[in-house]
């Protein structure tokens, strides 16, 4: 039998060619082999979904009902005022007139002269142009300055908002929570802090 070679280590130890083999494998599987790998739990994150908004419900208007010339007086004006289109300075202008004549296609209206100190002809015309167009056919618009006989639309507005007021305060007043205060307290109500609500 032929023994087996002695080879050195780096230690200067002797060992046989079969235990360096084996040696050279183990340390081969160390290097190889992957590293633990430790089981974490997982959070899936779901993305917060937003639902859309639904699509905004339109509402048609409903239609203006038609104003006819041949029937129109100074009611229909103060009623229908809100109707009539006439904004900013032109439409204070003529919320301070009254109609006191029609003919035919003339309109003749009456501008309260406390609230005159604006006014120049071409709030006239387009007071006239407006008008033309709620009645679909070509009017005459006369305006003179003095003192309305009838109410104007701002007079009715204010004289209906007075009313609001009054009613308000009454309420207030005979409210019996109100009158234990005053009698019990001497409590005085401050008038001017009511306000209707419209």
């Amino acid at each position: 039998a032929v023994a087996a070679p002695v080879i050195a280590n780096n230690s200067g130890a002797a060992s046989s060619p079969r235990l360096q083999s084996v040696a050279h494998v183990e340390q081969a599987a160390v290097e190889v082999a992957p590293p633990s790998v430790v089981n974490k739990p997982v959070l899936s994150v779901v993305p917060s979904v937003v639902p859309a908004a639904p699509p905004a419900l339109v509402v048609a208007a409903p239609p203006v009902e038609k104003v006819a010339l041949t029937s129109f007086d100074n009611a229909q004006w103060i009623a229908r005022f809100a109707e009539f289109g006439i904004g900013g300075v032109v439409g204070t202008i003529a919320s301070h007139c009254c109609l006191v004549e029609r003919s035919g296609e003339q309109l003749r209206f009456v501008l309260d002269e406390k609230h005159a100190s604006f006014f120049d002809s071409a709030h006239t015309q387009r007071i006239t142009d407006q008008l033309s167009r709620v009645f679909d056919t070509v009017v005459r618009v006369a305006i003179a300055i003095g003192t309305p006989q009838l109410e104007t639309p701002a007079a009715h507005r204010e004289r209906l908002r007075a009313e609001r007021l009054a009613h308000a305060r009454q309420l207030i007043e005979s409210d019996p929570n109100v009158r234990m205060l005053r009698e019990a307290f001497g409590a005085v109500l401050d008038e001017n802090s009511i306000q209707p609500r419209d």
